[in-house]
């Protein structure tokens, strides 16, 4: 008879949920909503051959959220001009040297804000990290516990056989 692992793969269910729940929170404090990187987080427990492990989906940018970005190379301008879209920024009236007031369009805005974040770079969030930390120190106690109860509960019932 094989050991049935049900309390512990809910633990481990509800612990990915508890990280996206998290994740999403501190999205939300930093008004990351309307996002690909928001909508679109999602998990998934799985087991291998080493065990289980809770697989989270995140948008491919969610690196440069949490760990920023190095100077040097620009971003591409495409990506600042969907994230320009997808925030609604409107470009603002701005003086040039010569004295002349022009707006920017938004393929223009783009590079200004590749430009300075190829130049300055970009800090880094690390809201992922944070969530993750805060539910991993919760969950520990009640992985600890769903597999004893497993254990448990396999003891009993091997007894009876």
């Amino acid at each position: 008879m094989d050991i049935q692992w049900n309390n512990t793969l809910r633990t481990l269910d509800e612990f990915g949920a508890e990280i996206i729940n998290s994740y999403k929170k501190e999205l939300e404090q930093e008004q990351y909503t309307n996002g690909e990187l928001y909508n679109t987080l999602s998990y998934k427990v799985n087991s291998n051959n080493e065990g289980w492990v809770i697989s989270i989906s995140l948008a491919d940018y969610w690196k440069y959220v949490e760990e920023g970005r190095r100077p040097g190379k620009q971003p591409p301008r495409e990506v600042i001009e969907k994230w320009i879209s997808v925030k609604q920024i409107i470009p603002r009236p701005m003086t040039l040297k010569s004295g002349k007031t022009v707006t920017p369009t938004i393929p223009q805005l783009a590079f200004l804000i590749a430009r300075k974040i190829g130049r300055d770079g970009i800090q880094g969030k690390h809201l992922f990290a944070n969530s993750f930390q805060g539910v991993k120190q919760m969950f520990i106690s009640k992985l600890t516990e769903a597999i004893t109860q497993d254990i448990k509960d396999y003891m009993e019932k091997g007894d009876s056989i």
